[in-house]
């Protein structure tokens, strides 16, 4: 495994859902709502 990873830009965003996140950072029962077109990965904020 290399020690470096490459880094990375976002392109695509995705939509999600989840019903908490844990004291550990995690996702609670997390699902995919799918793809989202309609929206740049710049303009994207985490919600919580």
């Amino acid at each position: 495994m290399p020690r470096r990873l490459p880094s990375t830009s976002p392109e695509f965003v995705a939509e999600g859902r989840y019903t908490e996140l844990n004291k550990d950072g995690e996702l609670r029962h997390p699902t995919w709502r799918g793809w989202r077109p309609d929206k740049s990965a710049q303009d994207v904020r985490w919600e919580y």
